[in-house]
């Protein structure tokens, strides 16, 4: 079995390249991954996480219905996850913040319409842009200035024989 950190990677690749089956897949994999957990029978903002990607990958698929459901079991589990005094003094209330961010996704399906793929919330709350570099899988992000550039050595090309699975990529949150 794949390690957590390796499914969330491809996971992560699959949705911001727009292959969004793949992505629902393994985000499916990962979520039974961590509920098979014993450190995560409780509250788990991981959880939670995944269960909000999940519910992206089926937006972007057209399953409206199915997506509410899960984005308001991903409320639900963020209502109870408690911030750390520190986190909140340096980044808010991140639960609030992704519970925002969740509520915009359920009034884009209230209004019929579709998330802007090229938008995600980070791992600090805020809602940033991909590059087209990353949307694509394309090269075009290595920085002499950028250690995290040298750790991953930016972004393949897709037509170099690696599939975008094999593809090493940045830790963030996809939805």
């Amino acid at each position: 079995m794949l390690k957590c950190r390796d499914l969330t990677e491809k996971a992560q690749v699959c949705h911001r390249t727009g292959n969004y089956d793949g992505s629902y897949d393994l985000f499916c994999h990962l979520l039974a991954a961590i509920e098979t957990d014993p450190y995560t029978t409780n509250v788990s903002e991981m959880r939670a996480t995944v269960t909000a990607n999940i519910a992206s990958a089926l937006q972007f698929l057209g399953q409206e219905e199915l997506a509410k459901e899960i984005y308001e079991r991903s409320l639900a589990e963020f209502e109870k996850v408690p911030v750390g005094w520190l986190t909140w003094l340096y980044y808010g209330n991140l639960s609030e913040k992704r519970m925002d961010y969740i509520r915009a996704r359920l009034e884009n399906i209230a209004k019929g319409e579709k998330p802007d793929g090229s938008t995600y919330q980070d791992g600090t709350g805020r809602t940033r842009h991909w590059s087209k570099e990353e949307m694509e899988g394309t090269d075009g992000n290595w920085s002499f200035f950028s250690p995290y550039s040298w750790l991953y050595g930016g972004y393949q090309p897709v037509g170099n024989g690696q599939s975008v699975e094999a593809r090493p990529t940045p830790v963030s949150t996809a939805a």
